[in-house]
């Protein structure tokens, strides 16, 4: 995720992460200290992102931030 997307803020990065991992919005809202509305923009925002990256793995890695 970094090697796509190298300028993402830590928030961002830990939502992706936590995503990846398998998390629901509400408990990456409780590791972040915010709420799932919250989270769910911010997926969006990083899905955005990754749509302008051409790569690969970049449809793989959009499908795992889609919300569950």
């Amino acid at each position: 995720r970094r090697a796509r997307l190298p300028k993402l803020s830590w928030r961002a990065d830990r939502v992706a992460l936590y995503s990846f991992a398998g998390l629901s919005n509400r408990a990456i809202a409780i590791f972040i200290d915010s709420d799932p509305t919250s989270v769910s923009k911010i997926k969006y925002n990083i899905k955005s992102k990754l749509k302008n990256v051409e790569a690969v793995d970049c449809e793989q890695l959009i499908a795992l931030l889609s919300d569950k």
